[in-house]
């Protein structure tokens, strides 16, 4: 492929057909990033092809000693196992945090300069995904992964894991936003379901005739989330299309529970189930991520100081306290718990007396208690008000449109203080 066409492939905003999936078929290349002080593959090879073809970078560490100190190498293939290849290193961030290595026939490759440039605007594009999504760093891998993987997947995780971002970014970042389909069957009856799935005849939720069914739709790629709610019908259903070996269709299935309980109990189809395990991913919780909750609670830290213009650092004892805590709302309640400290905070330090833990709603994403929601925004919107005005009553009543007596009201329901004038 010609410099001019991998840029062109650059430029079309589709992450999956970078330079490095344009190279070709007679390319080989991985990825790696460290993550808590090992590389592991984010891109290209797995693990296993990983070990045989490049084992070498670990097992002789000065045969890329140049690539470590310059960000640049290029090896004959010859030297490391690779007879009649071609080898370019490239190394980016402080203390190698990524490395590529790729190889190809010899003399095919382009001039380490030029590969160097698409390397790093891989990694550019790569991290304004990230940045854009807001995705916990523990779930950047299985993006790695799922960007990779074939269909179908399961994706499997605790209530909280912010496993529905990870979904997003990798439906954006694999077929573009507009080319993917969620479906969210819910409490929807099985007559909804079909219907909504399949546009059979009966059962158009609230009486809407207009609903385009999601095998109408020409998705490139269907999510199906919580599939543990639809129907029987709909079970065997899809998993007649699943058997179907020339689907186009990518399809993404997430869970929150036992799955095989529900099988044993004949409240799941076992078949389905059993396809549905060959691409299974068993998300982490934070209690099980807590070396990597310091950089997980800074890169929220990050994204508040930008949204909310104040500069606030965590101390070190509130960073133990994050790490010993054990997360019984997953990612979602640490999130909530910064964001509130961060909100509330008075000076420029959030120490741990700032942080209050055990506030977590147990209620789920589509919970539809009103009592509950109306709670969670009120305290949303108070937080903010707060934190815009410093805690000073009159001018927050004024920007939430209440009395002060209701505003006082509210605060010392949520055992925030105030200054009065």
């Amino acid at each position: 492929m010609s410099a001019q066409e991998i840029l062109r492939s650059l430029s079309d905003g589709r992450y999956q057909q970078g330079f490095l999936s344009a190279l070709g078929e007679n390319v080989h290349y991985v990825l790696f990033g460290r993550r808590g002080g090992a590389f592991v593959p984010l891109a290209g090879m797995s693990g296993p092809q990983t070990r045989q073809r490049y084992g070498f970078l670990q097992d002789d560490p000065s045969v890329w000693e140049e690539a470590r100190r310059t960000g640049l190498q290029s090896i004959s293939g010859d030297q490391v196992g690779l007879s009649g290849r071609d080898l370019f290193l490239g190394v980016e961030g402080q203390g190698v945090q990524y490395l590529l290595a790729l190889d190809a026939p010899a003399g095919t490759l382009p001039d380490q300069a030029f590969l160097k440039l698409l390397f790093i605007s891989e990694l550019a594009q790569r991290e304004a995904v990230r940045e854009d999504l807001d995705l916990p760093v523990w779930l950047q891998d299985p993006l790695a992964y799922l960007q990779r993987s074939t269909s179908p997947v399961l994706l499997l995780s605790e209530p909280g894991s912010g496993a529905d971002r990870l979904v997003r970014a990798f439906a954006e970042t694999r077929f573009g936003a507009e080319r993917a389909v969620h479906f969210h069957p819910a409490r929807l009856s099985e007559e909804v379901q079909l219907r909504e799935f399949f546009g059979d005849a009966a059962g158009a939720r609230l009486g809407e005739a207009s609903v385009v069914p999601v095998m109408e739709r020409g998705a490139s790629a269907i999510i199906v989330e919580e599939v543990s709610d639809l129907s029987s019908s709909l079970q065997l259903r899809i998993l007649a299309l699943l058997s179907d070996p020339d689907s186009p269709v990518f399809w993404v299935f997430t869970s929150s529970r036992d799955l095989g309980a529900m099988a044993e109990a004949g409240r799941f189809q076992s078949a389905l189930l059993r396809l549905l395990r060959a691409g299974e991913m068993l998300l982490p919780p934070v209690r099980n991520q807590k070396d990597r909750i310091p950089e997980e609670s800074e890169r929220l830290m990050e994204g508040f100081r930008r949204q909310y213009g104040r500069s606030i650092s965590l101390t070190g004892e509130a960073l133990e306290a994050l790490r010993q805590y054990d997360w019984p709302g997953n990612w979602q309640e640490l999130r909530d718990t910064l964001r509130s400290a961060f909100l509330l905070c008075p000076g420029s330090e959030l120490r741990k007396v700032d942080l209050q833990f055990g506030n977590w709603n147990q209620g789920q994403a589509d919970d539809l208690n009103l009592r509950d929601r109306t709670a969670e925004l009120e305290k949303s919107l108070l937080l903010q008000a707060y934190a815009l005005h410093g805690g000073n009553q009159v001018q927050m009543a004024r920007a939430l449109g209440i009395s002060r007596g209701s505003l006082q009201y509210r605060m010392n329901k949520l055992g925030l203080g105030g200054k009065d004038e």
